[in-house]
């Protein structure tokens, strides 16, 4: 009832192609987005979010590249660390993350956002971790409970900029994560062996 309550009120539209919806830093924040997500992502659940204060400056959504969820769409390339409006990005860019934040961040919750387009996931995670550029980051990123933990295993860099982008991983943790809102199917497979 909730569900159909925020498309009729917020004119979503659940067709492919329109970037409104594809088919199918606090932690009040960061569950209020993963509830929304979830909102939008199976439409058939009831949700009662509550209101959050519209930010007066512009949230910064860090898109790690990751086809299917995200992709470029031209021959106009956007970038690693490339800003981009909500306009800019949804003519630059496709897939699942940019139908997602267009949906839940413009057309739910009315926020300004400006779009970071990252392509290395541990230091956009560490970036996220220490407010360097990303308030929130959006892709298929492993939710794993060493990325929760937040305690003295959990330290930061003697020299940040001396590390290169997948030398993060020893300092992503400290993060807040979402509920899963889009399962990707992950599996295992090896060559065939004599058609078995």
């Amino acid at each position: 009832m909730a569900a159909k309550w925020w498309r009729a009120t917020r004119g979503l539209d659940c067709r492919a192609g329109t970037h409104q919806l594809a088919p199918a830093g606090s932690s009040s924040t960061v569950l209020l987005v993963g509830a929304l997500l979830l909102l939008v992502a199976a439409p058939s659940i009831a949700i009662d979010a509550p209101a959050l204060p519209v930010p007066t400056i512009p949230v910064t959504l860090c898109m790690i590249d990751g086809a299917p969820e995200l992709a470029q769409s031209g021959t106009n390339l956007v970038q690693n660390n490339e800003l981009l409006s909500l306009a800019q990005a949804k003519a630059r860019l496709r897939g699942l993350s940019v139908d997602l934040i267009s949906a839940v961040f413009d057309q739910i919750l009315g926020w300004p956002i400006n779009i970071r387009y990252t392509t290395g996931f541990s230091k956009t995670l560490y970036q996220t971790r220490v407010g360097d550029g990303c308030n929130i980051s959006i892709s298929n990123i492993f939710k794993a409970a060493r990325r929760e933990t937040c305690n003295s295993a959990c330290p930061l860099p003697a020299n940040a900029s001396a590390l290169g982008p997948e030398e993060f991983e020893d300092f992503v943790c400290c993060l807040d994560f979402s509920h899963t809102y889009f399962s990707g199917g992950w599996s295992l497979m090896s060559k065939q062996t004599n058609g078995a």
